[in-house]
C-alpha cells in the first residue's frame, strides 16, 4: 500500500496538479479543482506518515500539502535558482541579478523564500519571509485568494499576497485576475458617458467688456448715485 501511494504520489501530483496550478484563470471548477487536488495530497501525506488520526483535515496538514506543491513548482521553474543558493553563487550569476535585491534563501523544507530586513519583526514567519512564487502562471493559487478574500481589488490583492508568498511579475498577475473575474466584471459595469450639447449662442458671441451700473438710496431726502465700473 505505501509504494502504491509513493508510486501515484510521484506521478500524478508533479504532473496533473502542477498544470493545474500553472493553468490559465479558469474560475469555478479549477479553483476548486485545486482545493480538491490539496485535500487529496493532505489525505495521501497523512497516510505516509506515523501518526494517522481518523479526524478530518487540520490547517497544519492543509498548509503542508499546499507547501509541497508550490515545492514543486519551484522545482520546476526555479531549479537553478535553488541550486544557486544553495552553493553561493546567486549573487555572482548574472541571468538571476532579478533575484538579487530579493535576498532569497532555501528553508529548512527546501522552499526559496524572500529574505529582506524584517528578520527581527514581530510578524509571523510568512509574512518575514514570504515563499517565492515563479514567474509562470500561478493564476489558479491567486484566483483562489482573490475568491477568498470576497473579490479584493488588485492593490489589495497583492498587499494580501504578500502576506504569504512573494509572485514574480506579481502585479500584471493580480490585475489580470481581478479583470478575468466574471462576477467582478459584472459589478463593475463601464458607465455610458453623454455627449455634451453645443455652447449657448451667448457664450460663444465676441462682445466689449461688461458695464455694470450700481445705484444706491439712502433716508430723508432720495439721491440718486449712479457710478460706472469698468470691468478689465
Amino acid at each position: 500500500m505505501n509504494v502504491l501511494f509513493r508510486s501515484f504520489r510521484c506521478w500524478y501530483f508533479p504532473c496533473h496538479s502542477l498544470h493545474l496550478l500553472t493553468s490559465t484563470v479558469t474560475y469555478g471548477k479549477g479553483v476548486h479543482q485545486v482545493m480538491r487536488v490539496t485535500r487529496i495530497l493532505a489525505y495521501i501525506l497523512r497516510m505516509g506518515s506515523k501518526n494517522k488520526p481518523t479526524s478530518s483535515l487540520t490547517v497544519v496538514e492543509l498548509g503542508r500539502a499546499e507547501r509541497k506543491l508550490i515545492s514543486y513548482a519551484q522545482d520546476r521553474y526555479l531549479s537553478g535558482v535553488k541550486l544557486a543558493i544553495q552553493e553561493g553563487k546567486l549573487s555572482s550569476i548574472r541571468k538571476f541579478r532579478y533575484l538579487w535585491p530579493l535576498s532569497p534563501f532555501v528553508d529548512n523544507q527546501g522552499l526559496i523564500r524572500v529574505g529582506g530586513r524584517l528578520k527581527n519583526s514581530s510578524e509571523s514567519y510568512d509574512v518575514r519571509h514570504p515563499i517565492l512564487l515563479p514567474k509562470c502562471d500561478l493564476a489558479l493559487i491567486i484566483a483562489k485568494l482573490h475568491i477568498d478574500h470576497q473579490h479584493i481589488g488588485p492593490q489589495m490583492l497583492l498587499a494580501t499576497i504578500r502576506q504569504k508568498y512573494w509572485p514574480l511579475g506579481s502585479r500584471d498577475l493580480t490585475r489580470r485576475v481581478c479583470r478575468l473575474c466574471i462576477k467582478c466584471f459584472k459589478h463593475n459595469p463601464t458607465m455610458l458617458s453623454q455627449l455634451m450639447g453645443n455652447l449657448p449662442p451667448d457664450r460663444k458671441k465676441s462682445q466689449h467688456h461688461f458695464i455694470t451700473r450700481e445705484g444706491g438710496q439712502i433716508p430723508g431726502r432720495h439721491y440718486l448715485i449712479t457710478t460706472t465700473v469698468v470691468i478689465t
